[in-house]
């Protein structure tokens, strides 16, 4: 039988020493890395946090805005005049009392609700004013839809018109864009 005898490599620290310097510089080096990494992910993670609160105040400052303009659009069709001029079935009148000293409105109607005219003004009349006006209709509650008038973009508002509790129409109107986007613009 062989004996195998297995030795330990004797290593003195005079051979280590020529090592050490790249080594240590070498985690150094890495420990810099690390660091600067870490700084990296917490600046990150700042930037991150002041983006989502910046949103955050964005998306409620044009949810309020759209709520004002919703609440405007169910007080303007539970007003007197209104409800007079829906229950003769006055369109034309309650269209103007609609649109009446209401800052920046434009194409204020109220129209029956079988929207059989706008249905037959396609693809004139735009296909989104009639997207708003049905979903307020399906939804049975104000909706707000951006839509394309004259080549720029703007807030169409649709609620359904009742008199009283019987539906009878719809009520659509368009505002300026820069009612609900402002506070986007501002972020």
């Amino acid at each position: 039988m062989v004996d195998v005898k297995l030795e330990k490599p004797q290593i003195s620290a005079a051979q280590l020493r020529p090592v050490l310097l790249p080594v240590a510089a070498l985690c150094g080096v890495l420990a810099l890395w690390m660091a600067w990494a870490g700084v990296q992910q917490h600046l990150d993670s700042s930037r991150r946090a002041d983006l989502i609160q910046v949103r955050d105040a964005a998306v409620s400052n044009a949810h309020n805005a759209l709520g004002v303009e919703h609440k405007r659009l169910r007080d303007r069709l539970a007003a007197a005049p209104m409800q007079a001029a829906l229950q003769a079935g006055d369109f034309k009148a309650a269209s103007a009392e609609l649109g009446k000293d209401w800052p920046g409105a434009s194409h204020g109607e109220v129209l029956p609700a079988d929207l059989a005219a706008e249905y037959a003004a396609l693809p004139k009349s735009g296909y989104g004013r009639l997207g708003a006006m049905e979903a307020a209709i399906v939804a049975d509650k104000p909706m707000a839809a951006i839509v394309r008038d004259g080549g720029k973009p703007v807030l169409a508002l649709a609620a359904p018109a009742r008199a009283g509790e019987q539906l009878v129409g719809v009520a659509y109107v368009q505002l300026p864009l820069q009612r609900v986007s402002q506070g986007v613009e501002q972020a």
